[in-house]
């Protein structure tokens, strides 16, 4: 009992210490404020989950898809019945050898980028038909801009930088390249971020993990522009080295980073942003009970304004997605649809 005792008290003292002497991130000002909309999200409806749905896949006008760990099954929202159901698309891998994936549904087609084997995969809603390709290097970002065409994040062999790459999705075929950042010597760790690609534009969209800073580009990677979230943090130092993991070399990160944006997604002419970091004008509570969400307009990456997403006790949403007048949260127990109106928006002074 005694040295129960003495260890538990060990541990608490030593977790105060970390606490009392650790820079906190949002604990002091960031030094931006924020520009807030008023009157844009309004809650339409909530559904309760009882399936373990991981990220929102994809979307139409009337109906919601979600990934779940089975990559062979889809789940489904009919918007309007508020109904769930389960579709298979013909995914017959050993779920065992795909590892780390991603699901993007484009209906009637679902795709599946299996980061690890790696390659990349296409399927149909409801039809026990799969075809697909291998793929020369592994990549951790992935996007759909055309039935035959995709966007991938690529580690070269070197293993020191990731380049972006549009791969034809039938043959393997890289069409074109580029590194985008030129100082890339950590494996990608220090420039890691979120792939988007809008359809209605015909551009991609790169933001930044730790940084202030988000990219367009065409489909064959010219820069059309650079724009800055309006947070003040620019730069981080990322420090990172090799480990051996179940008897392989990784490059793993080992100091702590300041996660600047923590997910974006994009609609409504609009790059939205959920945001890590509390702004000046903001009390600490209400941060803690909000998810801060940022717009920036797609033609030239101008910040719009915030508002603010709740969060279900201190539960974030973990995906998020803009579907014409409606705002999806996939939270950990339940779906919310928010209505969103964008038509009284005025531009931040």
């Amino acid at each position: 009992m005694l040295l129960l005792t003495g260890g538990t008290i060990l541990i608490l003292l030593s977790l105060f210490v970390l606490f009392r002497f650790s820079t906190i991130p949002n604990e002091r000002p960031n030094g931006f404020v924020r520009y807030w909309q008023p009157g844009v999200l309004s809650t339409s409806y909530s559904v309760p989950v009882a399936a373990p749905l991981e990220n929102i896949a994809g979307y139409t006008q009337n109906h919601v898809y979600f990934s779940v760990p089975n990559p062979q099954w889809i789940v489904s929202l009919d918007i309007a019945k508020k109904e769930m159901d389960t579709i298979s698309y013909g995914m017959q891998m050993p779920v065992d050898d795909i590892g780390v994936r991603t699901t993007i549904v484009d209906s009637p087609h679902v795709w599946l980028f299996a980061q690890n084997v790696p390659g990349v995969y296409r399927g149909m809603l409801g039809k026990n038909q799969l075809s697909g390709t291998r793929l020369p290097y592994v990549f951790t970002r992935s996007e759909v801009i055309s039935q035959e065409s995709v966007v991938l994040r690529s580690v070269d062999t070197s293993l020191e930088k990731q380049t972006f790459q549009k791969v034809n999705a039938i043959n393997g075929r890289v069409i074109a390249e580029t590194s985008l950042f030129s100082d890339q010597k950590d494996g990608g760790f220090d420039r890691d971020g979120f792939l988007n690609y809008d359809s209605a534009t015909n551009r991609i969209y790169y933001l930044e993990y730790y940084r202030n800073q988000f990219y367009c580009m065409d489909t064959n990677f010219n820069l059309i522009y650079t724009a800055r979230t309006i947070d003040t943090i620019s730069s981080q130092q990322i420090e990172i080295k090799e480990v051996k993991i179940g008897g392989e070399e990784r490059i793993m990160p080992v100091s702590p980073r300041i996660q600047v944006n923590r997910n974006c997604f994009i609609g409504n002419d609009m790059l939205w942003v959920v945001s890590g970091l509390k702004s000046d004008n903001q009390s600490y509570g209400d941060f803690r009970s909000n998810v801060p969400i940022d717009m920036y307009r797609l033609k030239d990456g101008k910040y719009m304004g915030s508002f603010n997403l709740p969060r279900i006790g201190i539960i974030r949403p973990k995906s998020l997605a803009a579907a014409g007048d409606n705002l999806i949260a996939l939270y950990e127990k339940e779906i919310r649809l928010f209505q969103l109106r964008l038509t009284d928006l005025k531009e931040p002074h």
